[in-house]
């Protein structure tokens, strides 16, 4: 193999086995942290909904919202249309809530006008499509006890998947949610809530300027602005919202292209934070694996292919061999197939990186279904025996989105046509 391929494969493995180890670290940090915030009192709550053309979601989200073991009259339950032009008004007019409504101006724009109309200090927001555990509301408000808190995320997990991809998506989610969750805890700050579920302080958004327009994550660009601020922010897995998968192969790319391109707009916008000691390193680090995944997603392909073929056997002779060769490569039978031919392979740091980098990760996808009290459905299985197929969808999501920040000078906003 060409000595070249060599190093460049031994770096990309070995700088993801290490990334995962330390995430695998993370993902057991809740089982000693969680439960430790308790609410005091029943303080009130403003509940925003940003929503445009949400006619098949909204009365879901709303009845899930009002049937939460919050004391409903301290509940203030917004929903800001985003100039629908479906029944999404008239859904929600027939729930207890108040209606805003703005010119199709996009989600940042509706959560503004939403936040400046809120009642209360503390504030949820969550997407027209979000359904809320019976009790996300009162496990979310938990840490605002801290009144150095400044925003604390909910966890997410798919409704009710169906397709394979669906499935992808959940064990993504869960698994994720954990990760965010142990590094939140450790160092009280956070790279990035999920938009769809999140609780502020009203007057620390007010402070940074609200959520602002500059990028298509303004999920995780409040959350560094809120560090910048000074505030402790937090990811709580006990907090739990679910949201629908995007189950076809378009809608999938089209999202994750444009979750990677605002990622990226944020890393640019806040350049000044990576190793900045006033921030501190945890940051950094976060924010160096996130710039590792752009590199990653540019050369795993073609490594990728380049081993596949390279060791391809000679002496093939039927489907079955074929086909047991490709599931070897796309399957977790790859990494123990490969730890049991070590003696006769001999050991190599790609080989060995790999192998650790596949079976850490389904390690802490298991770990992730645990701790969210995940069904184990047969499809459930597949997923995890197959999730490396998945990754490289994920690496095209990525290519994508850089692709689409070039393409556009690292401008653009998001909004729903």
């Amino acid at each position: 193999m060409d000595p070249t391929i060599i190093m460049i494969s031994n770096v990309t493995f070995s700088l993801l086995f290490g990334i995962l180890v330390v995430f695998f670290g993370f993902a057991i940090v809740p089982f000693f942290k969680r439960g430790k915030y308790r609410l005091s009192g029943t303080p009130p709550v403003s509940i925003i909904i940003p929503a445009y053309n949400e006619e098949k979601n909204i009365g879901k989200t709303l009845k899930a919202i009002f049937s939460s073991d919050y004391p409903k009259d301290k509940m203030e339950v917004m929903v800001v249309d985003d100039g629908s032009n479906d029944n999404t008004i008239d859904i929600a007019k027939s729930f207890d809530v108040k209606v805003l409504k703005q010119n199709h101006n996009g989600k940042v724009g509706a959560l503004n006008y939403g936040i400046k109309n809120a009642s209360n200090e503390l504030i949820i927001t969550i997407d027209a499509d979000t359904i809320l555990k019976k009790d996300a509301v009162k496990k979310v408000l938990s840490p605002f006890s801290d009144k150095n808190m400044g925003a604390v995320g909910g966890a997410m997990k798919i409704e009710c998947p169906k397709n394979l991809l669906s499935f992808f998506q959940n064990i993504e989610y869960v698994s994720m949610s954990l990760v965010k969750e142990g590094f939140s805890q450790l160092f009280n700050t956070s790279l990035g809530f999920y938009g769809s579920f999140c609780c502020y302080r009203k007057s620390v958004l007010q402070k940074i300027g609200g959520f602002q327009d500059s990028t298509t994550s303004e999920d995780i660009d409040v959350s560094l602005q809120i560090r910048k601020a000074g505030y402790k922010s937090l990811v709580l897995g006990s907090a739990v919202g679910s949201t629908p998968a995007e189950d076809k192969i378009k809608v999938f790319f089209k999202q994750r292209t444009r979750w990677s391109k605002g990622m990226l707009q944020v890393l640019v916008k806040h350049k000044d934070m990576f190793a900045s000691p006033k921030y501190g390193l945890a940051l950094s680090f976060i924010m160096f694996v996130h710039m590792f995944w752009y590199v990653y997603a540019f050369f795993a392909l073609p490594l990728l292919f380049y081993q596949f073929f390279f060791w391809l056997p000679y002496n093939i002779a039927t489907l079955l061999d074929a086909g047991f060769y490709v599931l070897r490569w796309f399957s977790m039978i790859g990494p123990f197939y490969t730890l049991y031919m070590i003696p006769e392979w001999g050991f190599n740091i790609y080989s060995v990186t790999a192998v650790l980098a596949g079976i850490i990760t389904a390690v802490i996808i298991a770990i992730g279904l645990k701790s969210f009290n995940e069904k184990i459905q047969y499809k459930t299985i597949v997923s995890i025996f197959f999730y490396f197929p998945y990754t490289i969808l994920l690496c095209i999501g990525t290519m994508l989105g850089v692709i689409k920040y070039i393409a556009s000078g690292g401008r653009g906003t998001f909004i729903d046509k």
